[in-house]
């Protein structure tokens, strides 16, 4: 797929393609090359901002979502991700090496405070979350295995240290 965007003239090429009846996900974004560590896969160049977070939305803010995602809204979540959504530059990047045919699948938790829709996780992996929830609703130890955005820290510390009122 060639992506042309207009803002701030970003012209990239990204070989991906979705999947439709994929197992209980309906869709799914697999590599259409091989992608090394690091490789930038995607940038989200051609979309609007909202204070309400829905199934739609990647947060990227402490109430900043962003929608609009084409490609972006294919990637299915895995508690052992490939990828990884950088909130601050708009870019999903590998973060190991992505076989031809692969699945991509990124740590919803690392953009997401409160998910407007959790759901169960069938990633199958033994350190699956089982439902998926949020970033609010799990341990900092488990948080720090993970590459988990900026804003979603900030949002974690200011709630951990505010002080309690009765």
């Amino acid at each position: 797929m060639l992506v042309f965007g207009v803002k701030n003239l970003i012209w990239e090429i990204i070989v991906t393609r979705v999947e439709h009846n994929y197992f209980i996900f309906g869709k799914r974004l697999v590599a259409e090359k091989v992608y090394r560590k690091g490789e930038l896969i995607f940038h989200v160049v051609n979309y609007s901002i909202q204070d309400k977070a829905t199934y739609q939305t990647i947060q990227v803010k402490q109430d900043k979502h962003i929608v609009n995602l084409d490609i972006l809204a294919y990637v299915n979540h895995s508690c052992r991700p490939n990828t990884v959504f950088e909130a601050e530059s708009l870019t999903l990047r590998a973060i190991r090496s992505i076989a031809y045919g692969e699945e991509m699948t990124f740590f919803y938790p690392s953009t997401e405070w409160i998910l407007d829709r959790p759901f169960a996780c069938h990633c199958g992996f033994p350190e699956c979350l089982g439902l998926v929830t949020g970033a609010k609703f799990l341990p900092v130890d488990l948080l720090q295995r993970y590459y988990i955005n900026s804003h979603i820290w900030e949002i974690y510390n200011g709630t951990i240290l505010r002080p309690h009122v009765s």
